[in-house]
């Protein structure tokens, strides 16, 4: 068991099928929790390496012991029993432009390969991350057929209608505000959105 900022810190581990990994933090928080006063668990997100999610529970950790130590509100806090659990899991970063799609040992810059070539295979490698990471046994054949069709999108639209389809099945079960524009995408042949996806 591991102290940050005077607090018991365990920590729980997750493959990326979402099982612990290590079933003795789970045993080590069981057994410090029964004397302890309060549970906090603690979780981080998309874009996370474990050293990133050990600098925001150090962080987060060290300002609520800060806080429970200046602020008169907070001082009966500092009689109770903390044990904190910090969940670690195998986070992928999520996409957000086109620049996201870089990285990655693809091409090395003193090779003779055009822009375009270059950016057909960071998308490709980026559809087989999806498809091994996130994409369900059903979602896979959609990618591979995404794969396949890269090399077709500049001179057809019905490559580029079933290109955008085979994506799109990535957000079946996926579910945002109405303002997120989510609803509109989807119903957006592919050529269109592919489209509006090209820089000016």
């Amino acid at each position: 068991m591991e102290n940050i900022a005077g607090f018991d810190f365990i920590a729980l581990e997750f493959d990326d099928a979402g099982n612990l990994s290590n079933s003795g933090g789970l045993a080590e928080l069981n057994q410090r929790a029964a004397s302890a006063t309060d549970a906090i668990f603690i979780a981080h997100g998309f874009r996370n390496s474990e050293a990133d999610a050990r600098d925001l529970y150090n962080n987060f950790l060290s300002n609520l012991r800060l806080n429970m130590q200046q602020r008169p509100e907070l001082a009966s806090l500092n009689s109770r029993k903390f044990v904190v659990a910090g969940v670690f899991w195998p986070s992928k970063a999520v996409p957000e432009s086109a620049q996201d799609f870089g990285g990655g040992n693809i091409q090395s810059a003193e090779e003779d390969v055009d822009a375009g070539t270059l950016e057909k295979q960071k998308v490709r490698q980026k559809l087989q991350d999806l498809k091994n990471t996130i994409a369900s046994p059903n979602q896979q054949p959609q990618l591979d057929r995404a794969i396949q069709l890269l090399d077709h999108l500049e001179d057809s639209t019905a490559a580029q209608d079933e290109f955008a389809s085979c994506v799109k099945s990535l957000l079946q079960n996926v579910s945002l505000e109405e303002n997120e524009g989510l609803s509109t995408f989807k119903s957006q042949p592919g050529s269109v959105a592919l489209d509006r996806l090209q820089a000016p």
